[in-house]
């Protein structure tokens, strides 16, 4: 298993081999670094304003095809969909319900909104609503530990650099973040399989999931990325909030200890044992042959998190005769490098992150 160090120099422009990983870890490199720029600014101009609200005397209407709410002393706000599947669980009104309603227009959501308003009326509870520009995208419980992502993106960076990892590509999407970083180097596990490693670091402001450290792959040759399993996950459940939690200060200590972790998880992470462990798991589902019964058993384990036509659009792929986007042979590395290239087609963020962690996962289950 050979490791190649990649120079601070231009690569030339006919390249075959090693030279192939060396010149597109330092292109998306360098794409990278506006991507990381990217989504901080993001997050930076999307601070959320927290409220803590009384549940029963909130009130729904139907307006300009969405539904806003309406708070005592607060102004009228739009709702994100992640927020009202949020409200939906509060009240226990099933999302299929409201996804009908919400497909018969206007009195469909007029209805909705009638019974939003009922239904909270008969919950007294309180609530951390969190709005950005006018629109509520978090409705959360009172528990909710604001762990948001400005000083954990600045100090998973800070850790990434640490090590010599360097940001390789952000995501952004209405309610969660995500910055992957590479180490500037080219493994190459099996024969022409040149791959990065890395990790990536996850997190959403509005309850959409924990924040998260995890180990990260590129396959350099078609630049397919596989998430792996998570050192660091912290969900964003605490002590009761009072007026009194809403200060700067007390939110710094609440997340000063997990600042402190994260350049600990980054190094093991990108430790020379870990990569070379993820590099012997390659080796070993490079080498041993695929089965049919063992293909079907593992497309039926994938059924409870993808689609009919994901899995039917990974399966042609993995059956085409394509040795560049994915790699050769009738294997476990092939088929996690099929459900990889899935990812890389997906257009929406959050899909694209999940279908990363599974292709993670179907290779760490081999």
């Amino acid at each position: 298993m050979n490791q190649l160090d990649l120079p601070r120099t231009s690569t030339p422009v006919n390249i075959s081999g090693p030279e192939l990983g060396r010149r597109r870890i330092e292109e998306v490199i360098a794409e990278g670094r506006n991507g990381a720029r990217r989504v901080f600014r993001y997050v930076m101009e999307n601070q959320p304003t927290d409220r803590l609200v009384n549940a029963e005397k909130l009130s729904f209407e139907a307006k300009d095809k969405r539904i806003h709410v309406f708070a005592p002393e607060l102004e009228e706000e739009k709702i994100h969909r992640n927020a009202l599947g949020q409200m939906a669980e509060r009240v226990s009104l099933p999302m299929a319900y409201i996804n009908t309603l919400e497909s018969k227009g206007g009195w469909g959501l007029e209805l909705l909104a009638e019974n939003l308003t009922t239904l909270f009326t008969h919950h007294p509870s309180r609530a951390l609503m969190r709005t950005v520009n006018g629109e509520v995208r978090g409705f959360l419980s009172d528990k909710y530990r604001r762990l948001d992502s400005a000083p954990f993106i600045e100090a998973f960076i800070k850790a990434c650099g640490d090590v010599d990892a360097l940001p390789y590509r952000g995501y952004t999407s209405d309610t969660k973040v995500s910055i992957q970083a590479i180490i500037p180097r080219v493994y190459e596990p099996v024969k022409n399989e040149y791959m990065a490693y890395g990790v990536t670091f996850e997190n959403s402001d509005f309850g959409n999931g924990a924040m998260q450290v995890q180990f990260f792959l590129l396959r350099l040759q078609c630049l397919n990325g596989m998430i792996g399993e998570s050192n660091m996950r912290h969900v964003h459940l605490g002590k009761r909030l009072e007026e009194v939690d809403f200060s700067k200060k007390t939110q710094d200590l609440n997340v000063r200890t997990i600042l402190s972790a994260m350049q600990d998880v980054v190094r093991g992470q990108l430790s020379e044992e870990r990569i070379n462990a993820m590099q012997a798991l390659i080796n070993k589902a490079y080498a041993e042959k695929l089965t049919d019964d063992h293909r079907s058993n593992v497309l039926e384990s994938l059924k409870r998190s993808m689609t009919k036509g994901e899995i039917e659009k990974m399966t042609a792929k993995f059956n085409e005769p394509d040795v560049e986007l994915l790699p050769p042979g009738n294997n476990m590395w092939r088929l996690s490098q099929a459900l990889s290239w899935l990812a890389g087609e997906e257009e929406d963020t959050e899909r694209k992150l999940e279908l990363q962690k599974q292709a993670g996962k179907l290779l760490l289950s081999n």
